[in-house]
């Protein structure tokens, strides 16, 4: 049985482009998403200068377990997720229910991956055994920087000796349970201004975890415009998020994209509806028809967004065919 990997299988697929039109294709070839995003909590304790979500002035708070719970429940009564990821505006360690969230998923059998992104300084011993336990397959850590005066600079607290202490200590606790999962690894934005770093901060840290990477920078849909991250991108063609992968915001709220942090993006609500009928909606299907006529700055949001080219291949003329949009 296939070993489901995100971030492994994000970094070959990233590096095939025959690959990546195979998988983006069977992702949105469902009628229900292929990944949901759900924050556990909007909070975070760091300030880090890259992260457009600490911009929001939206109401902050913890997803409770009781919602978390009726969203599994639907989830199961679908196709199995190929991913089902616990994080997206904030640090989910802020939630104290996160291992009990991983281990509902895990014993509902909803995905083939239950993973998170964290900062990993709230990343203690007793949670990482809790992780453990509760079967989470992967966790990211967002290192972001090779020294302490970078970190400092970029996340605004002198905690990287922590956060090297920390994931120590759970790669410590997999070694001492014998247990293969989480898969971990520890990522680092790639920005030109730290491109000397890139090197050093892979051999530190591919010594330390399962995995090291460098990942795109995404400008949350033109909430930051971090120096050194913008990029030459390719001719613009329709964001395939949108056919897979929504974002559950700690309150219900369900926003069409995991990198839109603005209200514009809400698409619909759990409180209200099935997380279904918000994904067969008209407001998800305006966005979509929106994206395909290439009418893009008709969605504030994702009028000078970046994330879109992270699938990295234009399926453009694949999906109006099947979505039945005239060519």
């Amino acid at each position: 049985m296939l070993d489901w990997n995100f971030i492994s299988l994000k970094n070959l697929v990233r590096s095939n482009r025959i690959l990546r039109g195979i998988v983006t294709r069977a992702m949105i070839s469902r009628d229900f998403p292929a990944v949901i995003g759900v924050d556990p909590a909007s909070t975070c304790n760091l300030a880090c200068t890259f992260c457009g979500p600490r911009l929001m002035s939206e109401p902050r708070g913890i997803m409770p377990l009781s919602l978390f719970a009726r969203l599994v429940d639907e989830i199961s009564a679908h196709k199995k997720l190929w991913m089902l990821i616990l994080h997206n505006f904030g640090e989910p360690l802020m939630n104290p229910d996160i291992a009990a969230m991983v281990a509902l998923a895990k014993k509902k059998r909803v995905t083939r991956s239950v993973q998170f992104a964290t900062n990993a300084t709230l990343l203690t011993e007793e949670k990482s055994r809790a992780l453990i336990d509760a079967g989470l397959d992967g966790i990211v850590l967002s290192v972001d920087a090779l020294t302490r005066e970078e970190y400092r600079e970029l996340k605004g607290m002198d905690l990287l000796d922590a956060v090297r202490e920390n994931a120590r200590t759970l790669m410590s606790l997999k070694r001492r349970l014998r247990s293969a999962k989480p898969h971990v690894c520890a990522k680092m934005v790639r920005r030109q201004d730290y491109e000397h770093t890139f090197k050093p901060f892979l051999r530190e840290w591919r010594a330390i975890v399962d995995e090291a990477a460098l990942t795109p920078y995404s400008n949350w849909g033109d909430a930051v415009d971090y120096q050194g991250t913008q990029k030459q991108l390719p001719p613009r063609y329709a964001c395939h998020f949108l056919w897979y992968y929504p974002a559950v915001n700690w309150d219900g709220r369900v926003f069409f994209c995991c990198a839109a942090c603005d209200p514009s993006a809400v698409i619909g609500d759990l409180k209200d509806q099935s997380l279904s009928e918000i994904w067969h909606g008209e407001r998800l299907a305006q966005v979509r028809k929106a994206h395909l006529e290439k009418r893009f700055s008709d969605i504030a949001v994702c009028a000078r967004c970046t994330y879109w080219s992270e699938s990295g291949v234009n399926l453009d003329r694949w999906l109006k065919k099947k979505m039945g949009t005239p060519q």
